[in-house]
């Protein structure tokens, strides 16, 4: 039985900046800057020592983008996944796709867009436990290209509202 007390890492990554060309919502490409943010966040991923056992990531194209300029800048991960339900997903939505983790999975980076995934930041963080700094950067803003690493103490099936302790919140530019 998995060690649903381990420590385990969870960065919520929304998308790069994308272009709004009339192109379908799912088809948007990144604009050029959205590759440079996409690909400083995955150097300060590399130099910060995140390596991921677990990539999740909606199926749209500017997510898609976003995790291969990560990827291409050294950010790593054992196994990647692309799960039409981070795309539009709500909380809850988000909750179901953690919750189908393997609890032998310590890191874990979703790839995703808001409102959803800055909505599971703010529901997942517990006040108390969380950093300042963290909390008023997130409620100012998750802008493209910003992200929230999260310590948690439970199963990925066992998150809950302020389950998490948030330790950072940034969005690098290229």
């Amino acid at each position: 039985m998995p060690d649903t007390t381990a420590v385990r890492t969870l960065v919520l990554l929304r998308h790069a900046k994308s272009v709004r060309d009339g192109t379908p919502d799912a088809d948007r490409q990144l604009a050029a800057r959205g590759h440079a943010d996409a690909a400083a966040v995955g150097r300060w991923f590399v130099e910060a020592g995140h390596e991921f056992g677990l990539v999740i990531c909606s199926t749209s194209m500017r997510t898609r983008e976003t995790w291969a300029d990560l990827e291409r800048a050294g950010t790593a991960a054992d196994h990647i996944t692309y799960d039409e339900r981070v795309y539009e997903a709500g909380v809850d939505d988000l909750l179901d796709v953690l919750a189908d983790v393997p609890d032998e999975t310590a890191s874990v980076l979703v790839v995703g867009h808001a409102p959803g995934v800055p909505a599971l930041v703010e529901t997942l963080a517990d006040p108390e436990r969380s950093d300042p700094d963290a909390l008023h950067a997130l409620r100012r803003s998750f802008p493209t290209s910003c992200f929230a690493v999260l310590t948690i103490e439970r199963g990925w099936s066992d998150l809950a509202e302020h389950s998490a302790e948030l330790g950072e919140v940034a969005a690098p530019r290229g």
